[in-house]
């Protein structure tokens, strides 16, 4: 069985490679899926690309994510009975 690499317009974009079958990626990125790259290969590719990681998102103040943790509708809502409750509460025993 004889396999082909994709052409240049069947591959996808720079952002594309979850649309494409994993042996059609692996073929354009000579790549064997069994084996993988040696570590020759593998150290090429890190010196090109770099290493495969995310940037660090911006993290929040912990104040802000408390404040955050309030803003649903059920939230204000349980927070207004809290407040009507011990409203209540104080005039009763007075």
């Amino acid at each position: 069985m004889t396999t082909t690499l994709p052409t240049e317009s069947a591959l996808p974009a720079r952002n594309d490679w979850h649309t494409l079958a994993a042996s059609d990626a692996a073929l354009a990125l000579n790549v064997d899926p069994t084996t993988g790259l040696d570590h020759t290969a593998a150290s090429n590719r890190l010196n090109e690309a770099g290493p495969n990681r995310l940037a660090d998102a911006p993290r929040s103040p912990r104040w802000k994510v408390f404040l955050n943790q309030l803003r649903g509708f059920l939230t204000i809502v349980l927070l207004v009975a809290a407040v009507v409750s011990a409203v209540v509460a104080q005039e009763l025993k007075t």
